[in-house]
C-alpha cells in the first residue's frame, strides 16, 4: 500500500503545540528524548479522514475484526497495568512478541481524524501513554497489511493477523 502522498502532510513532534499532543498522555515520559520525539508525527482533520479513508478502502483490514475475516486473534487486559510498573511491563513483553520489527512504521488511528505516525519501538514502549487518551479505541497498523492492533478503551489490547 502506497501511503507516500500523505508523508509531507504529517507534522512533526517538535512542532506540535502542547494542545496538538493530546494524543501522549504520561508527564514521566516528558520531555521525550530527542531520538524518541522524532519517530513521532501527526495529521488531523480532513487530511487524517482520507488518510483512513484510503487505508481502509485499499486494505484487506476494512474494519474487518468486526467481521471477523481475521485468522487469528491475541488480546492482554490492560486493567492492572495502569500506573503499575510492573504490569505495565507485561504489556510491554506482550506487544514485543507480537514479533513486528521494531523498525516497523506504524500509524496509530485516533476516532478517524487523527492519526499518528511512529514506528512499532516506540509504540511498545510508550504504548500507555498513546493509548491512555483513546475514546473508543486506538487502532495501530502499517502497510504490510498482515496486522491490526486495537487498544480498546474497556482495557483490552487485541492483536488481529490475517496470514
Amino acid at each position: 500500500m502506497n501511503l507516500s502522498k500523505f508523508e509531507h502532510q504529517f507534522m512533526d513532534w517538535k512542532s506540535l503545540s502542547e494542545e496538538d499532543k493530546w494524543f501522549f498522555v504520561g508527564d514521566e515520559y516528558l520531555p521525550l528524548h530527542a531520538n524518541h520525539a522524532e519517530r513521532i508525527s501527526v495529521i488531523k482533520g480532513r487530511v487524517a479522514r482520507e488518510f483512513c479513508s484510503e487505508y481502509f478502502s485499499r486494505s484487506q483490514h476494512s474494519l474487518a475484526y468486526d467481521s471477523g475475516k481475521y485468522t487469528c486473534s491475541e488480546h492482554i487486559s490492560t486493567y492492572n497495568a495502569w500506573g503499575n510498573t510492573e504490569e505495565t511491563q507485561v504489556i510491554r513483553q506482550w506487544l514485543h512478541n507480537r514479533g513486528i520489527p521494531f523498525s516497523r512504521t506504524i500509524y496509530l488511528i485516533y476516532d478517524f481524524t487523527k492519526v499518528v505516525k511512529t514506528d512499532w519501538k516506540t509504540l511498545v514502549s510508550y504504548w500507555d501513554a498513546f493509548s491512555w487518551s483513546v475514546g473508543m479505541a486506538m487502532i495501530a497498523v502499517d502497510s504490510t497489511e498482515q496486522w491490526m492492533c486495537e487498544f480498546f478503551h474497556e482495557d483490552v489490547i487485541t492483536f488481529y493477523s490475517y496470514e
